[in-house]
C-alpha cells in the first residue's frame, strides 16, 4: 500500500514539474502581452505605410451582382482603380477615374491611421470624395428600387492581414462588408492624373466599349470564349460550349506597374480548378500571360474567324481618307478623280463589303455623295469569299445590277480596284486582337497594297 501511495506521489510531481515545464514555455512564446503587441503593431505600420504609395483593387462587395434581365453588373459589383500617397504627417492623398466619379479625374486629401480593434486596422478617418463615395448610403447606385439606400456597400476600414517590411504588396480585408481588398506599391512620386490617363487608354484600347469583346481564354486543356470585358466583368464559356448555361462571369481591375499592365480576377476564372487569377500584358505578343501559369494565356479572337462572322451582323467600310498604303490610294484616288470626270459634284464616300441578306451573297459596294442629295448613291458588286485562319481569299463575280455595270463602264478604275481585291489577303487587327473595330487586308502576293477596314 505504501509502495502505491509513493508511486502516485511521484507521478503528481512528475506531473507537476511537465505543467511547469509547459506554462514556462508559453510565456516565452511571447515577450509581451497581447495588447502591447497590437500597439506595437499600430506603430510598425504606421511607419511601413507613411512616404509610400500604393495602387489599390477595391471592391464595394465580396461578390459581384448581375441584373436578371440585362446580365449588365450593378456598380456596387465592379472592381475599382483607387491610387493612394499616405504621407507621414497622417494624410492621405487618394484619387481616380471612373464610372463613379462620372469618368472626371478627382483627388482628394484626408486623414489615415492605424487604428486598434481585434488587430491592426487601415482606416480613412475623415470624408475623403474618393474612397467614402462607395461608402455613403446616399449614393443611389441603380434605377433598381433594391439599390436605393445602400449606395455602394463600400468599406472604409480594413483589417491588415498582411504588411512585411519594404513589401511591394498589402492585403486587406473591408471590416465591414468582407470584401478582400489589394494595394501595390508604387513610386511615391508617381503623378496620379497621368497615371489614370494612361491605364484609361489602355482599357479603351484593349476592351473598348464601342467593340464587341470577344477573346480567348486557354487554360491547360480548356479554351475559353471570354466576352464582355468593356464592362468590367468578364462572361467565360468553354469553346462550343453553351454561353447561357455555361457560363461564369468575373469581375477583375486593369491596373499600371513599372510599365506593365495588369489584369487581375477577383475570383479564379471559369469553373475549372487551375490557379488563373493574375495576368500580366505583353505589347509585343498581343496577349496576357497568367503570373501562376505562365501556359496560361488570354488572347484577342481569331481575326478572320471574326472578321467572317461579324459580316453576317455588319458592314466593314475603308474610306478614301482611311489608312492605307500609297499603291492603294493611288487606286482609290484614280476612282475619285473619274467619278469628278462623269461629274463635278461627285465624291467618293467609301467601299464596304458585307453580306446582303437579299442577294444572299457578299458584295463589295461603292458610294459617293452627290452635292444636293442626303444620301449616297451606292452600288453593289457580288464576290465570293472564303476564309481560312488568318485570310480570306476574295473574287469578283459581277456588278449586282445594269447601274453597277455602267458606273463600272464610266469608272474603270473600280473594276481595276475588284481586280486588286480578288485575291488571298491576309487578315491582322490594325491595333490589337482584343479590339477588332479596325482590321487590315494586305495582299498575300505584294505587301505593298494594303488596306484598312472599320467596322
Amino acid at each position: 500500500m505504501m509502495k502505491n501511495i509513493l508511486s502516485i506521489a511521484v507521478l503528481l510531481a512528475a506531473s507537476a514539474l511537465v505543467l511547469t515545464g509547459c506554462k514556462n514555455e508559453e510565456d516565452d512564446l511571447f515577450s509581451s502581452s497581447a495588447a502591447e503587441r497590437l500597439s506595437e503593431s499600430q506603430v510598425t505600420y504606421t511607419k511601413r505605410l507613411g512616404g509610400t504609395a500604393w495602387v489599390m483593387e477595391y471592391y464595394p462587395l465580396g461578390t459581384f451582382e448581375l441584373d436578371p434581365e440585362t446580365r449588365d453588373p450593378y456598380p456596387a459589383g465592379l472592381g475599382y482603380v483607387i491610387l493612394n500617397r499616405f504621407k507621414a504627417d497622417g494624410s492621405v492623398e487618394q484619387a481616380m477615374q471612373n464610372a463613379v466619379s462620372l469618368n472626371y479625374y478627382i483627388n482628394d486629401t484626408s486623414l489615415w491611421q492605424i487604428i486598434s480593434d481585434q488587430g491592426p486596422v487601415l482606416s480613412f478617418n475623415t470624408f475623403n470624395n474618393c474612397i467614402h463615395t462607395f461608402s455613403d448610403p446616399g449614393v443611389a447606385n441603380s434605377s433598381k428600387d433594391l439599390y436605393q439606400g445602400r449606395g455602394y456597400e463600400g468599406d472604409y476600414e480594413f483589417a491588415v492581414l498582411d504588411m512585411k517590411e519594404n513589401a511591394d504588396v498589402v492585403m486587406l480585408k473591408g471590416k465591414k462588408r468582407g470584401a478582400y481588398i489589394r494595394m501595390v506599391k508604387l513610386p511615391y512620386d508617381t503623378d496620379f492624373q497621368a497615371y489614370m490617363k494612361d491605364l484609361n487608354a489602355f482599357k479603351d484600347k484593349i476592351f473598348s466599349a464601342d467593340a464587341p469583346n470577344n477573346a480567348q481564354a486557354f487554360l491547360g486543356d480548356t479554351t475559353f470564349v471570354m466576352t464582355k470585358a468593356s464592362k468590367g466583368i468578364a462572361e467565360f464559356y468553354p469553346v462550343g460550349g453553351d454561353a447561357i448555361t455555361q457560363s461564369t462571369d468575373h469581375v477583375f481591375t486593369i491596373t499600371q506597374r513599372n510599365g506593365k499592365y495588369y489584369m487581375r480576377f477577383l475570383y479564379n476564372i471559369g469553373r475549372s480548378k487551375c490557379d488563373a487569377r493574375e495576368f500580366v500584358y505583353n505589347e509585343a505578343e498581343d496577349r496576357f500571360t497568367c503570373l501562376e501559369n505562365g501556359s496560361y494565356v488570354i488572347e484577342g479572337y481569331p481575326v478572320a474567324k471574326f472578321y467572317n462572322e461579324y459580316l453576317q451582323k455588319k458592314k466593314w467600310t475603308t474610306k478614301a481618307g482611311a489608312e492605307m498604303s500609297a499603291s492603294f490610294k493611288d487606286l482609290m484616288d484614280k476612282l475619285a478623280a473619274e467619278l469628278k470626270a462623269v461629274n463635278k459634284n461627285f465624291v467618293l464616300s467609301n467601299i464596304n463589303f458585307g453580306y446582303d441578306s437579299k442577294l444572299q451573297k457578299y458584295v463589295w459596294t461603292m458610294s459617293y455623295l452627290s452635292s444636293g442629295k442626303v444620301a449616297n448613291q451606292t452600288y453593289y458588286f457580288t464576290f465570293d469569299c472564303n476564309e481560312d485562319k488568318d485570310k480570306a481569299t476574295f473574287k469578283f463575280v459581277e456588278p449586282s445590277n445594269t447601274a453597277a455595270q455602267n458606273v463600272m463602264n464610266r469608272c474603270p478604275a473600280l473594276k481595276t480596284i475588284w481586280d486588286t481585291i480578288s485575291q488571298e489577303m491576309q487578315l491582322s487587327a490594325a491595333d490589337s486582337r482584343f479590339n477588332l473595330q479596325r482590321i487590315k487586308l494586305t495582299s498575300k502576293t505584294n505587301s505593298d497594297i494594303w488596306f484598312v477596314m472599320n467596322i
